[in-house]
């Protein structure tokens, strides 16, 4: 339920090795399916910049989770 989501979410600062919930799984990969991201992302190393922008995205929609959990 999104009252569960929001629970899981505003604990995720405090227990940085929850486990995501569908919600928030949900809306990181819209986030990562995005052409701009893919396109970013092409490549073999990971990149800290665009994961610190998906970490503030998924904050935007309530998720509070770090560049390095995303």
């Amino acid at each position: 339920s999104p009252k569960e989501e929001e629970e899981m979410s505003s604990h995720s600062n405090s227990r940085p090795n929850m486990p995501w919930s569908n919600g928030e799984v949900k809306t990181f990969l819209s986030l990562v399916a995005e052409e701009r991201i893919q396109r970013e992302l092409d490549g073999a190393v990971r990149n800290e910049k665009i994961f610190l922008e998906l970490a503030e995205a998924m904050a935007t929609h309530g998720f509070n989770r770090s560049s390095k959990q995303c």
